[in-house]
Order: structure tokens, then sequence, then C-alpha cells
């Protein structure tokens, strides 16, 4: 994760860099953050809409957050397994961390999970479609030096998150099946016994009578 950071922060110095050594002024410096404003400060607005819209909306069934079964191999060949941790988690601020399982063995836990990845799909992709719209605001003089480069680092910043996202959704999905299946057995099981007791508890009553019967039958006889 520091070095994902890293890696952001040295390309903005570069694009800060290089506008300043062309014209080292106060106005491209304020020129620079403006176009950071543009261009990757609305997906701060775009998380809030996101988080406002229905939750039915992300269904991991839908076809937007389906996982096509040959979309899984092309991850496995960009080597996500090897590098995603090293991407910023920043589930923290819609309240779940998704950066570790921290109940593994609850297909509730799961199913927030996944609803949480569906979100935060949506939001680095509509973030990525913002960078893109957001030239058209840039001031024209400034697109070329500033608008590109800063789409660019937009791109980057809101793209492997979303491959992380879809890369795990599956077997997300194939646990909490899993976990799902193995919490109806139990539950089915601990039904089986509960009217195994009953049944015992029920017969020990007629059992009774019949006892009683055979002691007055003996007692007759003498």
């Amino acid at each position: 994760m520091k070095l994902y950071l890293k890696y952001g922060i040295i390309y903005l110095a570069l694009v800060l860099g290089v506008n300043l050594a062309f014209d080292f002024s106060w106005l491209t410096f304020g020129n620079f953050w403006l176009v950071v404003a543009i261009v990757c400060l609305p997906a701060v607005v775009v998380l809030i809409i996101v988080r406002l819209m229905p939750k039915a909306l992300y269904n991991p069934k839908n076809k937007i957050f389906a996982v096509r079964k040959g979309e899984n191999k092309i991850y496995e060949k960009l080597g996500v397994k090897k590098w995603k941790d090293k991407i910023p988690e920043a589930g923290k601020t819609g309240g779940f961390a998704r950066d570790h399982i921290y109940d593994p063995k609850s297909p509730e836990y799961y199913k927030k999970y996944i609803l949480e990845g569906c979100i935060a799909e949506a939001l680095h992709t509509l973030s990525i479609i913002w960078g893109f719209v957001a030239l058209f605001f840039v001031p024209r003089p400034l697109i070329l030096p500033m608008g590109v480069p800063l789409t660019l680092f937009n791109f980057l910043l809101h793209f492997f998150p979303m491959l992380i996202q879809r890369y795990m959704r599956p077997r997300l999905l194939h646990t909490l099946e899993r976990l799902t299946q193995a919490q109806a057995a139990k539950q089915e099981q601990t039904s089986l016994d509960e009217l195994q007791k009953y049944g015992q508890a029920e017969s020990k009553p007629a059992e009774q009578p019949a006892q009683e019967q055979i002691d007055q039958t003996q007692t007759t006889q003498n």
C-alpha cells in the first residue's frame, strides 16, 4: 500500500514539476491544484451518491457486477493475487474494512463483504468515467499539460481497485455458498435431534401406564 501511494505522489510531483519548469509561477501552481480538484475530488461526491442508492442495486448477480467465466482468467494472468494487497483499501470510509476477513465463518459477514465490494466497484467505475468527462470542464490551455496527465492518474487510481473487486467476488460467492450449505445442514441436524428428543419424551408417559397395569395384574393374582 505504501508503495502504491509513493508512486502516486511521485507522479503528481512529476506533473507539477514539468509544468513549473515551463512556467514557474504561482498561477501554474494554482492551476495544477484546480485541475486536481476538477478531475479527482468529485470522487467524494460520487461516494456519497453511491452510498445513498438502494442496496438492491448492488446485487452480485446483476449483469454489471457479475464476473464472466473467462474474465477471471485475465485477472490471473495479470497477477492480481500478487499485487492486490499493495493497493490501498478505502472500505473504512464506508464503515466496513475489506483489508482482511475478520469473521471467516459467518455467512452474514460474507454477504456484507460482497455488498461492500459491489459498492466499491460502482464508486471506482463512476470515478473513472467522471475523470474523462472532467476534461470538458478543464480550461482549454490546461487540458494537455495538466488535464490529460491527471485524468490518467485518476484512471490508474481507480482502475486497479476495481480489478481487485471483480477478482475477489467469485471467490467470496463460492465461500458464501459453502458456508450457507454448511449452516443449513447444521440447522437440519439440530432440528432432527430436537425431534428425536421430543419423540423420546412423548414415548415415556405411554410406557408408564403399561407398567402400572402389569403391577396391578400381579397384585390381583397374589
